[in-house]
């Protein structure tokens, strides 16, 4: 009784503190009234979606086993998606115009509450226990010459489009990357680097939790004060690249080293992302396009496409209405990313680009955000499957990068959704997919290279 009141406690002191800190530093940034003045129903919808997604934070961040898929995802949620929709929808003022489309608002403001709910579902989840969760030390061999050969091939790929994408900056990329080959080359190194990265990562933590290596071997050292300075410098950089890559790949290495284990720690990144997403270090992460609503944004956050997601929903939902469902077209073609279109033509592009093509729009990194996938995919019927399915993976990831150190495989797979889930959710999956796809790749394919042996 004494530790179910004081786990309670643990909550509620930590739900008021998230609150504090998110209101009070995006009421500065963003201004002009929004918050304790919701008389609007779709804006009132999108405060209880924020505030069901600080619970999840709150309760995530006591956990005594992190929840790190439910974390990132709500942090992402409510720091970049349901509180600026409060703002923007008092304000009346938007990244992307919003159509005075009643149908499609509503819609929008229930696939927002349905994520929310969906993700804080994932916690009460239940997983069986495996019986087999012995590890041998067997089970962690490395075939380093099998691994060798695999790092090389992605190293030489990694040479090819060096010069030309990891040494300058990211916008002067987008020409190179327009042509099919070269854009799959610039995934496969950076992506597949990742994956190498992570996963030779977990089994020498697995090694070292284990026993089966010294705590502090030489080749430990190495790794850190070399191989990830470098990686994160040239690979992950990102004035070259995306930034969710850097920081999806700091998370994951931090995910395998259990740093997030020390509740500290966990408050801090809710501290360090809010301040970066409504504070001035915001300014100097800025890619400015030469857009109007990049130009805007230096001056009015509120305006930045960072916080888009809200209306882009409504414009995709009102796409969905004008021209019907795709029949998970866009998850099929997410999961078939390592066809290229020259020879696959059936792949769609992500759906924010169809919806914004047909409103005129000419620009396409702009967000989908998973649940509308579900919608446009099979309408509410794909919404509940876009709920279960997210409850029930995010549970699933949690309890795989829980014993990481006995299922390196699974932990590894585990480890990269819950640090690539913020860009996952936020989409398009078609985008998301082929970053994500190919890191998980080269993480299975290094497993199963080494159970080979050769005479």
């Amino acid at each position: 009784m004494i530790g179910t009141y004081k786990k309670t406690i643990d909550i509620a002191l930590t739900f008021i503190f998230i609150n504090a800190l998110q209101l009070v530093l995006s009421k500065t940034s963003l201004g002009n009234g929004g918050l304790f003045e919701l008389n609007d129903a779709a804006a009132l919808v999108m405060f209880i979606s924020y505030e069901i997604a600080v619970l999840t934070m709150a309760i995530s961040i006591t956990s005594n086993k992190f929840r790190a898929t439910a974390f990132f995802m709500s942090l992402f949620c409510s720091t970049f998606v349901f509180l600026p929709a409060v703002y923007q929808i008092y304000q009346a003022r938007y990244p992307w115009s919003v159509p005075n489309d009643q149908p499609a608002i509503t819609t929008t403001t229930i696939l927002m509450l349905c994520l929310s709910l969906s993700i804080l579902a994932s916690l009460f989840i239940k997983n069986k226990k495996n019986a087999k969760l012995a590890l041998t030390l067997k089970s962690l061999r490395i075939n380093y010459f099998q691994y060798a050969l695999i790092t090389a091939f992605l190293f030489i790929i990694y040479i090819i489009v060096g010069p030309v994408t990891f040494f300058t900056h990211r916008t002067e990329n987008l020409s190179f990357l327009d042509s099919g080959l070269s854009s799959q080359l610039f995934v496969i190194s950076r992506f597949g680097f990742l994956g190498v990265f992570i996963y030779i990562t977990l089994l020498l933590h697995s090694w070292q939790a284990n026993g089966k290596i010294s705590p502090r071997p030489i080749n430990i050292y190495f790794f850190w004060l070399i191989l990830v300075p470098t990686y994160l410098a040239v690979c992950a950089n990102p004035a070259t690249g995306n930034r969710f890559h850097f920081l999806s790949a700091i998370t994951s290495i931090a995910l395998v080293y259990g740093v997030f284990s020390r509740k500290i720690v966990r408050y801090l990144t809710i501290v360090i992302a809010t301040s970066v997403a409504y504070g001035a270090v915001f300014e100097m992460m800025r890619d400015p396009l030469g857009l109007t609503a990049h130009e805007l944004a230096h001056k009015d956050r509120i305006l930045n496409v960072d916080f888009d997601v809200y209306s882009t929903t409504v414009n995709i939902v009102e796409y969905v209405h004008i021209h019907g469902y795709n029949w998970f077209s866009s998850f099929f073609s997410g999961f078939t990313f390592f066809l290229p279109r020259s020879i696959a033509a059936f792949r769609d592009l992500p759906l924010s680009i169809y919806a914004f093509d047909a409103l005129g729009f000419n620009y396409s990194n702009v967000s989908a955000l998973i649940m509308v996938e579900f919608y446009a995919a099979l309408g509410p019927l794909g919404v509940i499957i876009g709920m279960i399915t997210i409850s029930k993976t995010a549970n699933r990831f949690d309890y795989s990068i829980n014993i990481r150190d006995k299922k390196p495989l699974a932990g590894a797979l585990a480890v990269v959704l819950a640090a690539f889930s913020p860009i996952i959710l936020r989409g398009s999956f078609v985008g998301a997919a082929g970053m994500v796809g190919t890191c998980m790749l080269s993480i299975v394919l290094l497993h199963y290279l080494g159970k080979l042996k050769f005479k």
